[in-house]
């Protein structure tokens, strides 16, 4: 189940970085997720909104933790 949200927030963060949030669609993401339906992904987000909240929640996520890594290599 959590492998299937990450794929979805991993095709949504590749197309909204290439394509833009407005130029996205539901379906845009439905076809780079090989096979899984609209189902799959109305079951873990509401909407499009929903994804792009979560896709730039998940993006702050990982800057912190290099900052972290980061501040932690450079100041032993």
């Amino acid at each position: 189940m959590e492998n299937t949200k990450e794929k979805i927030l991993e095709v949504a963060t590749n197309l909204f970085l290439t394509k833009g949030y407005e130029q996205t669609t539901i379906s845009d993401i439905i076809n780079g997720l090989n096979g899984l339906t609209k189902g799959a992904i109305y079951h873990h987000f509401e909407s499009k909104e929903d994804i792009f909240e979560a896709v730039v929640k998940n993006i702050g996520l990982q800057n912190k933790l290099i900052f972290k890594t980061n501040a932690r290599t450079h100041n032993p």
